[in-house]
């Protein structure tokens, strides 16, 4: 499960890769609270990128796409979650 943005506990906002019961060290990385529900201090941007060694990096930026941070990471994601491990082929779409 990946939550982009989740307020949970409230009132902070953060982005949940499910790092707690993961088993992977340091391996995986949940942010740590990058906004509050009272107010999101304007639009901002967020993207998930999956590179050529399946790794997971979600960023948070400025509306323009600028002023970029990292704010949770998963090493090795594709090689680690279910549908993707064991032989199995069943990429997220």
């Amino acid at each position: 499960e990946i939550d982009f943005v989740e307020e949970c506990p409230v009132p902070t906002i953060d982005t949940n890769l499910g790092c707690y019961d993961a088993g992977q060290g340091t391996g995986c990385v949940d942010s740590q609270e990058w906004g509050m529900g009272t107010s999101s201090n304007g639009p901002q941007h967020m993207t998930m990128t999956l590179d050529t060694e399946g790794n997971l990096d979600v960023q948070l930026c400025a509306i323009s796409g600028t002023n970029c941070t990292s704010v949770a990471s998963y090493t090795n994601y594709l090689n680690v979650v279910y549908p993707t491990t064991d032989g199995r082929n069943n990429v997220y779409k």
